[in-house]
């Protein structure tokens, strides 16, 4: 039930936040399935298409103004990776 507590926490805190919107609740709560399944390891590896395609975000470059919201907001930490184990990210 971790995910649970960190989507409870991610709600109280997004819901007095007026820069989050609902492209930014769906890529947050992709990224909690992602780490989810990883086995709550942190950081998570992530590929920008399975991403987008299970956040329902279509534009690249939407997905990564989202990102960068979510990144500058403080709700992630996201380090970019160009390989093929995908960037990482941790969830706060």
């Amino acid at each position: 039930m971790k995910e649970m507590e960190m989507l409870g926490d991610f709600f109280k805190a997004s819901s007095q936040d007026a820069r989050i919107g609902p492209t930014h609740i769906c890529l947050y709560v992709s990224l909690l399935q992602f780490w989810k399944e990883s086995g709550y390891q942190s950081p998570i590896r992530i590929k920008r298409s399975e991403i987008m395609g299970l956040s329902r975000i279509a534009g690249p470059a939407t997905y990564h103004r989202v990102l960068r919201d979510l990144v500058e907001q403080g709700y992630i930490k996201y380090e970019a990776r160009y390989d093929r184990k995908g960037s990482k990210v941790v969830l706060y």
